[in-house]
């Protein structure tokens, strides 16, 4: 199906975009993080907005204080001002980083700096590779050497693991280097194998406490996401292609519908974050738990799997669990998205803190709702959560780099943090940037304007 034919299959969720026009340029004096500069702004301006926090304030900042330009690879210990808190490295930033800036090479910027910054953290993670039966280790030094044992498979860590095949995926695309690729591959269908294992993951509590009972083989939409990426990163082949692998493809489907089948709870009407090894409701505070930042996370690339095949059935139906989710998971006094909802009978949850990744990678789904859809419940949520995001996340308003990356409920600003982000705030600048350019330069359909509701509209 063409892409043409795909928006029109949805049957009212995937028509053309509306008309909009080309606006002037922001103004060398405006503040990036004042209403003014942006509200209501046209898809020229808001890509340069996102333009210049990519390449004035994320790169800067990075290739100064977290990029290692002597031994490749990355120190996300620092500080605000960009003060080293540790020079110690981990499988989680290496393969987030080199994710992080062969996309950036491969899809936005073809500077060959940021392929080699890629290039060597992939040189040297490959160094600390586990065999079959373990996981990376957690820390590396500086140099690259791992600081523990390679992990067990019952210590949960898909994350470091998938996120290094991640980083390897993207790096091989850009170098042209198939066996690198093949070592991607290769992580995936161990992780996956090991997480078949019917002892996988035994007694990991860590989401409910010790009131929630131990459940040996667990399930979770976190590590459905993991797999979903990953695939992403394997199955594209560059813009507007897709590459055929099988094995790959079946990992993809089978982790879509353990999503939106075997996850959702339809006494609820959430999907739920943990469900039995025989993909099953594990019963009891499991049945009650939702992570509505993690399942809007997931959604995006359920999303992008169904934009990416021409399945406008799929587009549809993740479209609909992203709107429930969203208006669950929605913080209706200070606004944002919550990461976690401990008991939705008891309404109990996680008011301490919130995170970037959860408002960005909820931007995510809805930017590409917005770029394939007329859908007019995702065009307001989109307004909503991006004038909520550009008011309070980005620290330039505080006099710092970079956007906040944990906070309160209320994105109080702390003048102290110990980490920089090298995957979420970065992603999600890249992926908007690269949306907002498509919808300029479509040749078949008027440019939208997406406007922001005015005092006391949106959902």
């Amino acid at each position: 199906m063409d892409r043409r034919g795909f928006l029109g299959a949805a049957a009212g969720s995937a028509a053309m975009l509306s008309a909009g026009c080309r606006p002037a340029a922001l103004g060398r004096g405006a503040r990036m993080t004042d209403a003014s500069a942006w509200s209501g702004a046209p898809l020229q301006k808001r890509a340069q907005l996102y333009r210049h926090y990519l390449f004035d304030d994320f790169l800067p900042f990075h290739y100064e204080h977290v990029v290692d330009g002597e031994y490749g690879g990355f120190m996300c210990s620092v500080d605000r001002d960009g003060t080293r808190v540790a020079d110690t490295k981990s499988a989680w930033y290496e393969g987030r980083g080199a994710w992080t800036f062969a996309y950036l090479y491969n899809h936005v910027d073809p500077d060959p700096r940021h392929l080699e910054t890629a290039r060597r953290s992939v040189e040297l993670i490959l160094r600390t590779r586990p065999d079959e039966e373990h996981f990376w280790p957690r820390s590396l030094s500086r140099e690259g050497e791992p600081l523990q044992p390679p992990q067990e498979p019952r210590h949960n860590d898909l994350y470091g693991d998938c996120f290094v095949a991640a980083g390897i995926a993207e790096t091989a695309r850009a170098l042209g280097r198939d066996e690198w690729r093949e070592v991607a591959r290769q992580i995936l269908r161990k992780c996956v194998r090991i997480y078949d294992r019917d002892d996988f993951c035994p007694d990991d509590r860590s989401w409910l406490g010790d009131e929630a009972p131990p459940i040996t083989g667990m399930r979770t939409i976190s590590a459905w996401m993991l797999f979903l990426w990953v695939g992403q990163a394997l199955l594209e082949g560059g813009p507007g292609n897709s590459v055929g692998d099988d094995e790959v493809e079946a990992i993809v489907t089978r982790s879509i519908e353990a999503v939106l089948d075997s996850h959702y709870n339809e006494e609820i009407g959430l999907i739920n974050e943990v469900v039995g090894h025989d993909m099953q409701r594990a019963g009891g505070a499991y049945d009650q738990f939702v992570a509505p930042a993690t399942v809007n996370e997931t959604l995006w690339m359920v999303l992008g799997h169904a934009v990416r095949r021409g399945d406008a059935a799929l587009l549809e139906r993740a479209a609909t669990h992203l709107r429930r989710h969203l208006e669950f998971g929605w913080d209706y006094v200070y606004g944002g998205v919550y990461m976690n909802c401990h008991s939705v009978e008891d309404n109990r949850w996680d008011h301490h803190r919130k995170g970037l990744w959860a408002q960005v990678e909820t931007l995510n789904a809805l930017q590409l709702l917005v770029e394939h859809t007329d859908l007019g419940w995702a065009h307001e949520w989109y307004a909503r959560l991006s004038a909520y995001v550009l008011e309070k996340w980005p620290a330039d308003q505080y006099g710092a780099p970079l956007w906040l990356d944990y906070t309160d409920r209320k994105v109080t600003f702390e003048p102290h943090w110990t980490r920089a982000d090298v995957l979420h705030y970065p992603r999600h600048l890249m992926h908007t940037i690269r949306s907002m350019e498509r919808l300029q330069a479509a040749s078949d359909r008027p440019l939208l304007s997406v406007s922001f509701p005015g005092e006391g509209a949106g959902p």
